[in-house]
């Protein structure tokens, strides 16, 4: 008889968690993913300059 308010209840837990947490948890996501990407381009800096400070330094010999 009352086998129908389990799923509502999920239903409406599902719903509670999407409306209220998710636009809290998706900036900190963004945040994260942007932090990665700036540390990978900074390394991929720092090992072209080391390249290119080791080309110099083999032609300065």
């Amino acid at each position: 008889m009352f086998h129908f308010i389990i799923p509502l209840i999920k239903g409406r837990l599902i719903g509670l968690v999407i409306n209220r947490l998710l636009p809290r948890l998706f900036p900190l996501v963004v945040g994260i993913l942007k932090k990665q990407q700036v540390k990978k381009q900074n390394q991929d800096l720092y090992k072209k300059q080391k390249t290119t400070i080791d080309v110099e330094a083999r032609e300065k010999k």
